[in-house]
Order: C-alpha cells, then structure tokens, then sequence
C-alpha cells in the first residue's frame, strides 16, 4: 500500500482514484558512471528480491540502493530492511551503496560486512571508498538454497513424527 494501491479504480475517493501509482520497469539496469565504473539502481524494497537486482547481460561494479525507511519508525523494520541488503552484497558480490534518508545509510563490502553506517534518523554526510567487487556467491543457482530448505522441511516432518 505504499508504492500501489489495489483495486485503487474501484475506490470512489478522488485521492486514491487519481494517484497515478507506480507501474512496472524493464528490469535491473546498469548505469555507467565512468569507463570502468557502473551501478546498478533500486529503489526501496527492490533489494529484496535475490536474482533481479542486477542486470545479468551488463553486471554492474556496485549496487545503490535509495530508501525511506522512516515507515517503520524506531522498530525491527529498519534492521531488517539492512540485512537484505547484506544478502545481496554476498549473493550478488559487489558491494551495497545504501541511501536511507531516515533508516540506516550504509556501505556494504561483497561479503555482507558493513564498512559504514548511519544511525536511525541521524542527519549524516560522508566521503568513502567503495570496495572491489569479487566473484558472485550463486555461480551455481540457488541449488544449495533449495536443499537445504528440502532437508530442514523432512527434519521438522521426522520431528514431528517422533513426538
């Protein structure tokens, strides 16, 4: 309900029927900056999403990730906003480039390690370096992911089945 609003041409209010919404983009896509430097842009909870950060035909050196965690207010919404992104460093490896105007502004180096951080609704400014990116976690896929979630599911069904 933040970026959409369903079923928003059944709603008869005039600032809910006239919101223009948000519509769907062509995919990740890759930035260039300079000849050898490029980002790969999301907005929001677009870090979310493992496997479309990154424009896989034009890989990008980093990721910037542009947020308003301010939603959440002082609670675990913020940190765990964070965390995803952690995982996309590591999954991704290339590191994070963070912008939260009210959450957590961050670097994140390609192994999921926060080189710097803001506080929680703390005005802040920095200069920092980026670091290098690195060979990418998922070379393989996600196969381990899924054997793993496969095993955890028999062992809690064999739990289960034992009490």
């Amino acid at each position: 309900f933040g970026e959409y609003i369903p079923f928003q041409k059944y709603i008869p209010i005039e600032t809910v029927s006239g919101f223009s919404g948000f519509k769907r983009g062509d995919g990740a896509t890759t930035i260039s900056l300079e000849e050898d430097f490029s980002l790969s842009p999301l907005i929001c909870y677009e870090i979310l999403f493992p496997s479309h950060v990154v424009d896989r035909k034009n890989p990008s050196n980093a990721i910037i990730n542009l947020t308003n965690d301010g939603w959440y207010g002082k609670s675990a919404g913020p940190h765990q906003h964070l965390l995803k992104a952690q995982f996309r460093a590591i999954e991704e490896g290339i590191p994070v480039i963070r912008v939260a105007n009210t959450g957590f502004s961050t670097i994140i180096d390609p192994y999921g390690r926060i080189t710097y951080k803001t506080e929680l609704f703390k005005e802040s400014t920095a200069a920092k370096n980026i670091p290098v990116k690195i060979a990418p976690f998922k070379k393989s896929g996600y196969i381990s992911s899924y054997i793993l979630l496969i095993l955890t599911v028999l062992l809690l069904f064999m739990c289960k089945r034992f009490d």
